[in-house]
Order: structure tokens, then sequence, then C-alpha cells
């Protein structure tokens, strides 16, 4: 009984802690799952934001020449100055829309009179506004970041064009970000992800997170243009410090409820084994005992109010029981012993088959003599012993024994001997 509780034991906890681990599993790890998307999101909108601000400090910065030299040509913003300022394009354009000066920054700091292709099909093909305009605009040398201004002439604030300053949203720039934010960062042109979801997700919202590793979790996001059309993806990729703090966490939980489920257990089994098996095993010795003992007078020990307590008390009552029964059965045997005593009969038990299974010898019979020795055995051996019996009365004997035996019914059969003593009168019953 012991090892089949201890197995429903095992296999109960073994259940318990199977289903709680899957129900904590799940909660755990997506509650952490929504936190890491959570700050992936946060961390999505500073990128954004950062971006944002340069294109604000370019504007700045645009606004402020575009007031300087009361022209469009801008002498003083020589190569150094475009250094310093972090530009890559500078072109003015007057108000027919040609350009009236271009300028770049090559990748060896380079001044270049130059307006980039792109930039210049871009501008040929899109009507800017010839007031203030700012954003990105995604050319195929890569994505600029542009802020746009009016030129006023001296003269009652004339328009005289537009100054556009740009910088490129490239690999250096997206290094800077990425030091500046501590954050892994990179832009990639959205031509390359069609997919309908992506490209109709609001600004500063997670497009598409991948958690496919688990050092790393990627969050990207759309970037769009001066127009408000998307135009960049935006992926930020952070360490997976929640998720590992999260899996962490599971695992001490887990090991917290094997721990207490095998102390439980434990106690559990300890309590049993003293308070019911124990005392169940002491009870069925005592029974045991009585039983092979030959004491009929012994009782169980009972101690307690409890189950366990009732059935020893109800097997002291049933030995009770079975003594009185005893002590009835010997006074019964007592007194059937004196009334056979007190009947000067012979009386032989015999089997079907003719064998003598016991016989009882009166203390005054003439047939003390003839029957010394008679132990069980053939009917047959009774003639040979009493040998002043006539054959016909064994002859009779037998027909009514084979009559007794198949009506169920007494059979009387009366007969005379001549034992030496005189004829004398006999009577045999013979009962089945």
């Amino acid at each position: 009984m012991l090892r089949r509780i201890l197995l429903f034991i095992g296999i109960t906890l073994v259940a318990m802690l199977l289903i709680i681990t899957l129900a904590t599993r799940t909660v755990f790890l997506e509650g952490f799952s929504k936190l890491e998307r959570s700050f992936l999101e946060v961390n999505l909108v500073r990128v954004e934001n950062a971006i944002f601000d340069e294109i604000v400090d370019l504007g700045t910065t645009t606004g402020d020449w575009a007031t300087r030299d009361g022209g469009r040509r801008f002498p003083s913003l020589t190569g150094t100055k475009l250094i310093d300022l972090r530009l890559d394009v500078v072109l003015s354009r007057d108000t027919a829309g040609r350009i009236v000066f271009g300028t770049t920054i090559d990748s060896a700091e380079k001044v270049r009179h130059v307006v980039p292709r792109g930039l210049r099909d871009w501008l040929a093909a899109h009507a800017v506004p010839a007031g203030t305009a700012e954003g990105i605009i995604p050319l195929p040398e890569g994505p600029l970041m542009v802020a746009i201004r009016p030129i006023r002439g001296s003269q009652q604030g004339r328009i005289l064009g537009t100054l556009l300053m740009g910088r490129f949203l490239d690999a250096e720039e997206v290094k800077r970000l990425s030091r500046s934010l501590r954050l892994s960062i990179s832009v990639a042109s959205l031509s390359s992800h069609s997919l309908p979801e992506v490209r109709t997700q609001p600004a500063g919202v997670l497009a598409s997170v991948d958690a496919s590793r688990e050092d790393v979790v990627t969050g990207s996001g759309v970037l769009r243009d001066i127009f408000g059309s998307p135009a960049l993806l935006l992926t930020v990729e952070l360490p997976r410090d929640i998720h590992v703090e999260g899996v962490k966490t599971l695992r001490y939980f887990i090991l917290w409820l094997v721990v207490i489920g095998v102390v439980f257990g434990a106690v559990v089994l300890l309590v049993v084994q003293r308070t019911i098996l124990s005392r169940l095993q002491r009870l069925s010795g005592s029974v045991l005992a009585i039983g092979t003992g030959g004491e009929p007078g012994k009782r169980v020990s009972v101690k307690g109010r409890d189950q366990i307590a009732y059935l020893g008390a109800a097997i002291n009552g049933m030995l009770e029981a079975l003594e009185g029964s005893h002590e009835r059965l010997r006074e019964s045997e007592r007194r059937n012993k004196a009334f056979l005593d007190a009947i000067p009969d012979l009386i032989l038990r015999v089997a079907r088959g003719g064998e003598i299974l016991d016989a009882r010898l009166p203390p005054h019979s003439d047939f003390i003599r003839a029957s010394s020795g008679l132990r069980p055995g053939l009917l047959s051996e009774i003639q040979t012993r009493f040998p002043f019996v006539p054959e016909t009365v064994f002859s009779s004997l037998t027909d009514a024994v084979t009559q007794a035996l198949g009506t169920g019914l007494p059979v009387v059969q009366e007969f005379s001997l001549d034992s030496g003593k005189g004829m004398q009168h006999y009577q045999a019953r013979i009962v089945a």
C-alpha cells in the first residue's frame, strides 16, 4: 500500500507541476513578450524622434542661411562651413524652379558644385512647396534628410526663391545616431518590403518583431517621406535582457515549485504513514496474533476517535461475538456429549460407501467384548467381529441403510440375538 500511495502522490505532483509550469510559462513569457515589444516600441520612437530632431535642426540652419547674404548664391557658404554644419547638399532655386546654386560634399569631403542626379530628378518630378517644408526624400544615392525654406530679399521680405539643405541618412549618420542613442539601428529602403501591413503602419508603431534569436530581438517601423508616404524601414535591435531575465525567473519559479512539491509530498507521505498505515499495520498484526495464538479473550488496542479507532472497536466487538458463539458451541457440545453418554446404545457413523467414520460403544453392552478395538474401517468388518449376528440381520440392515439414504427418512429395524445370555431384542435406527 505504501508503494501505491507513493506512486499516486508522485503522479499527482508531476501532473500538477506540468500543468502549473505550462500555464505559468504561457503567462510569464506572454507578459515578457509584451514588455519586450513595448520596450522596442519606446526605442523605435526614440530613434524616430532623434531623426526628427536632426531634421528640425537642419530646418533651423536652413532658415538662418535663407536670410543671409541677401541673395541666392551664398558666397560665404564654403566647403569648410558645409563640413562644420554636417551638410551634404545645398542648393537654391529661383521662383521659376531653376537651380541657381548647388554644391555637394562627397565621401572624401570634397566640395563639388553639382547637384546629385537623383535629387535633380526628384525636384523635376515633384512640386516642392515654395514655403517651409522638411522631411526625408528617398533617392537612388540614399535617403536624404532635407529642409526647405524661402529666400527673402531685403525689400519688404520679397521671396526670391527657395533654399534646400540636406544631409544623407547614410551608414555614417546611422552609426552616429546609434552611438548617441546607444542602440543598434539600421535603415533600409521600403521598396524591398512589399508587405502591405508594413506599409500601412503609422509612425511610432512596430510594423514587425523578430524574436527568433535568443540573444537579440529586432523591431521594425516605417519612416515617412516629406509628403507623408512610407519611404524607409527603420530597424532597431535590442539585446533580449527582458527575455533572459524572464526565462531565468521562470526557471527559478519552476525549481521552487519542484522543491515545494517534493517537500509537500514527503510531508503527506509521512503523515499518511504515521496516522494511517502504521496504525493499520499494528491493527492487522494484533488481529493475526489473536487468530493464530488461540487466545480469543485478547482484544486489539484501540486509540483515538477516527475511522481506524472505530474499525478497531468493531473488530473487538466481532471478537466478543465470536468468543460468545464459541462458548455457546462448546456448551452445546458438552450437552450433546452428555445426552449421548446417557444413551446405552451402540452408535456408528457410516459413510455412503460403507466406511465406518467413527463409533461410540456404550459402557455396558453385550457388544463390548466383541467390539474391542473397533476403529474406522469397512462396514463389512462388523460381521467378522460379531459372528453371532446372523447374515439375514446384516442383509436387512444394509437394505435399511440404502432406503434411508434414498428417501432421507429414518428407518427402524428390529431383530433378536442370542449373545450367550439368552435371546435379547434390539432395535436399530438408521438416520441419513
